[in-house]
Parts: C-alpha cells; structure tokens; sequence
C-alpha cells in the first residue's frame, strides 16, 4: 500500500484538515492518536484508492470543537484484517491559520502557531523589545492569564465575566499556550510568546493574573496589575520556603514588584502573602474570591 499527505487549509469555515491518501483497500479506520485529543477520520473511496480527511480540532466536554492541543499525535492507519499499516509519508513544518504543524515517521506534531523566527531567545528578545518599552499611548484593554494560560478560569474568569457585563466596550485579551484553550465569548485569545500577545500585555491598561508574570515584564508607566492569586495559601509559599537560596528570593520579591494591588479571600490569605511576596505598603483587597 502506498501513502501520501498533504494539509489542508481551504476549508469553509477554515479547519486545518490533514488529508491522507492510499491505494488498495480502504482501510478499517485512521485515527490521530495523543495525549489529550483523539481524531478519527472520514474515510472515502473504495477499490484501489481511498482518503482519509482528519480535521484537526476536538471538541472537549461537549462543547464547540477547537483546533486540537499542541503535542505529539501518532498517526494510527489499520487495514482491514486489524493490522496497522506504516505511513511513511512526511510533510514539512507548515503555518496554518491556528497551529503549526509537521509529519514524520508516522507521527504528527502540532505547535503554536508562532513564526519560527520568534521562537528563539532574540527572537522573543526582538519582540520585547518592540512592544514591551514602545511609547504609544496604553490602550482601553484588559490582559487577562489564568494558570499560565494554559486555561481561561479561576478568578480571572469571574472578573471577566461582570467587566464583559458592566463595560462591554473594554476589549478582553486572554493569554493562552495555543488556540485549544477556550477564551470567554467576546475575548481574544493571544498565543503567548507571539507578537500578539506581546503587543496585548504592552499595552493593556490594566493586567489581571492569577500567577507570576513571566518573561520579564515591566510594568509601563499607567498600567496596572490586579494580582488575584488563585487558593487558600496552605502551604508554604515563596520566601516561606525552607531552605536558602539568593536567586529565588530575589525572584520573589521582583515578582511582588510587579504588582499594584492584591486580591484576597480573607484575612488569613492576606497576611500570608503579603509576607511571602514582601507586598509591603501597597493595597490588599481582601473582599472574597470573585
């Protein structure tokens, strides 16, 4: 059996769809296999060629379909007799409208869809600098990050939801690792690391996060960062830590820089992080979890 590929990108609405093509019998199914998405595929043809088209999205609890998490997707062809047939064929890394994608040695990898020239350290040095200290006005805008952007949650969810009710002018950007994590209706998801999402964290008036800052952000001057945290402090944090290590309290306290105020849920969480994250003389909002 001979196998070819090729990516789709053509589609209405546009779904990045890799097509798969053989010839001899069709076979029993094809399937995308990874750690948190599975794809099966819609097979046609019969006698001596086939296609299988596999969309690249997923839906997840019953919701609309995403375009699929980054990661690593074995390509599982099974023939009629139960068994499996090797794909030889190879596609090189290709830009899609939501990922980057690559095939070789029977497997699929799917990334952010992030220009390969920003992925390097002076790439994102590059885009720093571009965005991160540019003197253009700040915009009517809010950054939001949940968890690393790896989803759209916690309080920052909750916050978003009554600024979306209250000020639905305000645009709502939300940090996420790749377009497979679900942003709020009416907000924007930006890849971080990409100039988008450098762009959006430059300028936004005002910064909502739930865990450290990261890639070293400075705050421009009229921004402000509402730090929500996200849980009960219960163990020990930052400078509670035991044992002594210079560089990570030195981390610690130029991360409690960086905020402007904190949010608590009680007046326990408030004394613990104040002192964990030596946020001295500045406001602690201690009014509930949102």
């Amino acid at each position: 059996m001979t196998i070819t590929a090729r990516f789709d990108d053509t589609t209405v609405p546009a779904v990045p769809t890799l097509v798969i093509a053989g010839t001899g019998r069709r076979p029993a199914h094809v399937r995308l296999v990874g750690r948190r998405a599975i794809v099966d595929a819609r097979l046609t043809g019969r006698g001596t060629t086939w296609t299988a088209r596999l969309p690249l999205e997923a839906a997840r609890w019953g919701r609309a379909p995403l375009p699929l998490p980054s990661g690593v997707y074995a390509v599982g062809v099974v023939d009629g007799d139960g068994a499996r047939v090797p794909v030889d064929a190879a596609i090189a890394d290709t830009m899609t409208t939501t990922m980057r994608v690559a095939l070789a040695d029977g497997a699929l990898r799917v990334r952010p869809p992030i220009d390969p020239a920003y992925e390097s350290g002076e790439g994102q040095d590059a885009l720093e600098r571009r965005y991160a200290t540019r003197p253009q006005s700040l915009e009517n805008a809010v950054f939001f990050e949940s968890f690393y952007g790896r989803n759209a949650s916690c309080n920052p969810r909750a916050i978003d939801r009554e600024l979306a009710r209250v000020a639905p002018g305000v645009t709502r950007y939300w940090s996420v690792v790749d377009l497979s994590v679900e942003v709020p209706e009416g907000g924007v998801p930006v890849v971080e690391g990409s100039p988008q999402w450098w762009r959006a964290r430059g300028s936004a008036r005002l910064l909502v996060v739930n865990d450290w800052l990261r890639r070293r952000y400075a705050r421009r001057p009229g921004q402000v960062v509402l730090q929500t945290w996200h849980g009960t402090p219960l163990k020990r944090l930052a400078l509670h830590r035991r044992g002594f290590d210079p560089r990570r309290m030195a981390a610690v306290i130029r991360e409690g820089r960086r905020w402007d105020v904190l949010l608590e849920q009680n007046l326990y969480g408030e004394r613990v992080l104040r002192k964990a994250y030596a946020f001295l003389g500045r406001p602690v909002w201690v009014e509930g979890y949102p």
